[in-house]
């Protein structure tokens, strides 16, 4: 069975997607690589990058969430915000982790998925570096700025490829972008944050990448998660009901199957109607 699989998206950036279908991007200067995120901590995660590149690689974790952290122990050079702390340890035992696994894999692959042993993440956050908005990172003709765009986690992080004019929005904003657990940011304080770093990042970019679902988003998704912050803010959201692993949460815009917005629209949030 293949945890993972690659795909070029240009000469120094490689897209790699992962049985649970996250996308982790790995970026090559002529110096080093840098991997962006690292999954839930099943399969030789570290083996495949090492077969992509000859680089020495680092691992920068956009946030300390299952799905993107949890693999980061098999790396010596791990950068994590430290406001994600307190995430990343409350999501690090393998039986939390191993039920996302088994609900985010088809059915005539989760026989094969339960098999697989799971990285033991628990102390991970304690041996990373600190990853701070405005960081740069110089990989030889490559560089890697990175921006905090707190909402769906306290220490989230954008990453802009500044030769390449892309932004890796992960699940910072996207098709359905989370907002109810218990550490996310009210609605009201995320939609400033998308506001100020649309600002800051004005004529910068040109494609947006995301981490879930689709890969490529509109160049003004920022904009677009705002708008829909607004219209929960004034009271017009469609209100679909969303359970997920125990909660109860409200998506903001209708959506259809892989979270297709019905009215055609594209950027979505899912949040809590008591942190508004």
């Amino acid at each position: 069975m293949k945890y993972f699989t690659s795909k070029k998206l240009n000469e120094h950036l490689t897209l790699i997607t992962t049985i649970t279908a996250e996308n982790l991007f790995l970026v090559e200067g002529s110096n080093k690589a840098i991997l962006i995120d690292t999954s839930e901590g099943a399969g030789d995660l570290k083996g495949f990058v090492e077969k992509l590149t000859s680089k020495p690689i680092e691992v920068i974790l956009t946030h300390g969430h299952i799905d993107h952290a949890m693999g980061a122990v098999a790396f010596e050079k791990v950068y994590m915000n430290p406001a994600d702390k307190a995430v990343y340890e409350a999501m690090s035992d393998i039986p939390q982790r191993q039920e996302y696994i088994e609900m985010s894999v088809p059915k005539e692959k989760q026989a094969a998925v339960k098999q697989l042993a799971l990285l033991d993440a628990n102390g991970g956050a304690e041996k990373f570096l600190p990853l701070k908005d405005g960081q740069r990172f110089d990989l030889g003709g490559t560089t890697l700025e990175m921006y905090s765009l707190a909402g769906h986690t306290p220490g989230m992080m954008v990453v802009l490829l500044v030769e390449d004019r892309i932004l890796i929005a992960g699940d910072a904003a996207n098709t359905a972008t989370f907002l109810f657990d218990d550490y996310c940011a009210s609605v009201s304080d995320y939609q400033n944050n998308l506001q100020k770093l649309a600002k800051r990042l004005a004529g910068r970019y040109d494609k947006v990448y995301l981490s879930h679902h689709e890969l490529e988003a509109p160049k003004d998704l920022l904009q677009r998660v705002s708008s829909v912050c607004k219209d929960v803010l004034d009271g017009k959201a469609d209100n679909q009901r969303f359970d997920f692993m125990g909660k109860t949460a409200w998506i903001a815009k209708e959506v259809g199957p892989g979270f297709i917005r019905k009215d055609g629209g594209f950027g979505n949030i899912i949040y809590n109607k008591d942190n508004i």
